[in-house]
C-alpha cells in the first residue's frame, strides 16, 4: 500500500497581508497530482490544516474541493488531525457522516482513535496540551512526556499490520531540530517536548508542526510544510513523503510552484537590473539608505515582501549606549522607521521630520 504524508497546509495563511491563496490552490494541485502518479491509497494530514482556527471561508472551499476530489473522485482514504492553529470543533465538523465517505478526523479522547485497514492500523494524536490529558485521566502529569506514555500505553498494536501513528507535537530526537521562525511554539519552556522513545512500536510516525522535512529516528518524520512560509524557509525544498507498507521504504518528493519564496541579497542598484515574479526578501549591503527602495523594487520584483539593510542593521547593533546617543534625532528617527517598517523615509518625508524637529527644538528653547 502507497501512503502519501503531509502536515501544516496553513490554508488562509498570508505574508505581509498578501493572500496565498493562488500558490495554495496550485499546492493542493499538486499533491493530487502525486496521489495519481505513485498511485497512493491513503493521506495522511498531519495537522495545521488551516493557519487559524476561524479560517477565511475560500480557505474552507479550497479544502472542501481537495477533499472530496480526493475521497469522492480518487477513491482515497484521508486520515485528519488539528495541528495547534486549527479549531477542532470546526474541523470535525460532520465527521461521522465523512467517515463514511473515506474522511477520518482524528480527535482527542481518552482513548485513541484508529481506522483498520486491510495491513495497516492508522493511530491519530492530534495536538493535546498537558492540562487536557490530566483532565481526561484524571492525574497529574509533571510534564508531556509522561502524560502521553500514560495516554499511549493502553495501545495494543496488531503486529501482524503496518502500524502507523499520526502526531501533530514537538517531537525531539539525538539532532537538534531544523526550525523555522513561521512555527508556532507550542508551549514555552522545554517540558512539553515529546521524544521519539515513545514511538518506538510504532512502524511509521507522521508528524506535523516543524515546517522542514526531517527524520528523527529510523521510524519518526516529520513531512514539512508543501509550501514556504517565511523567509527563515527559502533554503528549504518544500515537498511530501511515500510511504510503502510492502518494502518499508520512505521517500521525500520535492513539490514545486510556479512562484518560489526567496531571499535576494545585493546592492540595490544590482537588484534593480534583474527582474523575477517569484515572492521574495531582500538584503540590501548598500552602507546607507536609499529613497523609497522597495516601491521602486517592486516594479521588478512584484512578489517583494520586505527588506533590510545588512550593513546598516549590524552597524547599529554593535554601537555602545555612548554612541547611540551621540546620533542626532534624524539618524535615530530614520533608524527607528526603518526597523518599525522595513522602508526607509522617502526625501518628502524627511523635510517633514526635519520640520517637526526644528519645531520641537524651539518649543522646548
Amino acid at each position: 500500500m502507497k501512503i502519501l504524508h503531509t502536515a501544516d497546509l496553513h490554508l488562509g495563511k498570508t505574508l505581509n497581508e498578501r493572500s496565498l491563496l493562488d500558490l495554495q490552490k496550485q499546492m493542493l494541485e499538486g499533491l493530487i497530482e502525486a496521489v495519481k502518479i505513485h498511485k497512493v491509497e491513503v493521506l495522511l494530514l498531519a495537522g495545521d490544516i488551516y493557519d487559524r482556527s476561524l479560517p477565511p471561508k475560500e480557505a474552507v472551499e479550497l479544502l472542501s474541493n481537495f477533499l472530496s476530489e480526493l475521497c469522492l473522485e480518487l477513491g482515497v482514504k484521508v486520515m485528519m488531525i488539528p495541528g495547534n492553529h486549527d479549531s477542532p470543533e470546526r474541523l470535525a465538523y460532520a465527521a461521522d457522516l465523512l467517515s463514511a465517505m473515506g474522511l477520518h478526523i482524528g480527535l482527542v479522547d481518552k482513548y485513541i482513535s484508529k481506522i483498520e485497514l486491510e495491513d495497516v492500523d492508522i493511530y491519530a494524536l492530534p495536538y493535546v496540551d498537558r492540562a487536557t490529558l490530566n483532565f481526561i485521566h484524571g492525574e497529574k502529569f509533571k510534564n508531556l512526556e509522561e502524560a502521553m506514555a500514560h495516554h499511549l500505553c493502553s495501545l495494543e498494536l496488531n503486529p501482524n499490520k503496518f502500524n502507523i501513528m499520526m502526531s501533530h507535537h514537538y517531537v525531539l530526537g539525538e539532532a537538534p531540530l531544523e526550525e523555522s521562525d513561521s512555527e508556532r511554539p507550542l508551549f514555552l519552556g522545554s517540558t512539553e517536548n515529546l521524544s521519539t522513545t515513545l514511538f518506538e512500536k510504532f512502524d511509521y510516525v507522521a508528524l506535523g508542526h516543524i515546517h522542514r522535512a526531517q527524520s528523527l529516528a529510523h521510524n519518526v518524520r516529520y513531512s514539512g510544510a508543501p509550501m514556504k512560509y517565511s523567509k527563515s524557509e527559502a533554503d528549504r525544498e518544500p515537498g511530501y513523503i511515500i510511504i510503502d507498507t510492502q518494502d518499508g521504504t520512505v521517500d521525500f518528493h520535492g513539490l514545486g510552484l510556479d512562484k518560489d519564496l526567496c531571499v535576494y541579497r545585493g546592492f540595490f542598484h544590482e537588484l534593480m537590473e534583474q527582474t523575477s515574479e517569484d515572492l521574495c526578501y531582500f538584503e540590501l549591503e548598500d552602507t546607507s539608505y536609499v529613497s523609497n527602495a522597495m516601491n521602486r523594487l517592486k516594479q521588478n520584483y512584484p512578489g517583494a515582501l520586505g527588506l533590510n539593510y545588512l550593513q546598516i542593521q549590524s552597524n547599529l547593533k554593535t554601537k555602545s549606549g555612548e554612541e547611540i546617543q551621540s546620533l542626532d534625532h534624524l539618524s535615530l528617527f530614520k533608524s527607528f522607521y526603518f526597523e518599525s517598517t522595513g522602508h526607509a523615509l522617502a526625501e518628502a518625508e524627511i523635510e517633514i521630520v526635519n520640520k517637526m524637529l526644528e519645531r520641537s527644538g524651539r518649543e522646548t528653547d
